[in-house]
Parts: structure tokens; C-alpha cells; sequence
């Protein structure tokens, strides 16, 4: 388990100016819906989507599918109801994969996001999933997020 995490939070997330799925995620593709293979260790994962709104107030949706199977809730959204987005955005957020079993009390394999918006004029562009492992964190910029504020060996 990853050290300084107890009782994490089950989902989390935060919109920013931007139109790239940064680099540390290692699985990305073009358009609104990616799948990937989830290891036994799995934790949970991050989730960016690079979207464009065009000048509208836009709420955008996280459609989950596990094993090809759509009966889990849509567990993350955003929206921007009060505020007109100008300019590109990229959505982050993280989700538990204990707080998803807990809808059916299963592990999975194989996790499919699909990303939706109601405003016609909200277009996404990209996507993309990092695994987070209770064995190892895939990604060296979670190493060095995770990493702060530890003290060095050796330091007294």
C-alpha cells in the first residue's frame, strides 16, 4: 500500500486550462472513450480528458463500463454551471476502485471510460487512464507527488 494514504478519499477531481493529456499517463487516445486492463494490485486510477466547450457553461460526464458490463453508476462529472469556458480545459480526477466494487462487490479486469457532454457545442477531444498499483506507482510524477515532505535517509 502506498505510504501516508489511510482512509483515501473514494474520488476527487479538478478542471484546468489546457488541451494535452499530460505525459505521465500512459494510456491515452484520441476521442471520448478508452479502455484499459486493470492489474490484480490495482488500486484505482487518474482520468484526464481534454475537452472544448466552446464558450458554453459545460457539464461533462464519466460513463464506466467494467468487463463490458454497464450497470455501474456514472461516477464522476463536472460541471461549470455559473462560469462561460473560453478556452480549452483538461478534467483530472481520480476514482477508488474499492469505492466502485462497493456498487457490486466484484473485481475486474478490464475498465472502459466513455466521456459525454449534454451542450452539443462541448467537444472532447482526448483521453486518458494511469493506474495507480498497490505493488508500484506507474507514473515518476506520482513517485514525486507521493514523495514530499518525506524526510531523506540518513537525515536526522
Amino acid at each position: 500500500m502506498v505510504q501516508g494514504l489511510s482512509n483515501p478519499r473514494p474520488g476527487f477531481g479538478i478542471a484546468v486550462p489546457g488541451n494535452e493529456i499530460p505525459g505521465w499517463f500512459n494510456h491515452q487516445r484520441k476521442g471520448s472513450s478508452i479502455s484499459v486492463q486493470v492489474p490484480s494490485c490495482g488500486m484505482g486510477f487518474v482520468a484526464c480528458v481534454a475537452f472544448s466547450a466552446n464558450g458554453e457553461s459545460p457539464s461533462l460526464f464519466c460513463h464506466f463500463k467494467a468487463n463490458g458490463r454497464e450497470n455501474y453508476p456514472s461516477p464522476m462529472c463536472i460541471s461549470c454551471n455559473s462560469i462561460q469556458v473560453l478556452s480549452d480545459h483538461i478534467w483530472l480526477f481520480y476514482l477508488s476502485f474499492d469505492h466502485l466494487k462497493e456498487w457490486k462487490h466484484e473485481s475486474f479486469s478490464n475498465i472502459e471510460l466513455s466521456f459525454h457532454s449534454s451542450e452539443q457545442r462541448v467537444k472532447v477531444k482526448n483521453c486518458g487512464v494511469c493506474l495507480l498499483s498497490s505493488v508500484y506507482i506507474t507514473s515518476p510524477f506520482l513517485k514525486t507527488v507521493i514523495t514530499i515532505g518525506k524526510k531523506p535517509r540518513g537525515d536526522t
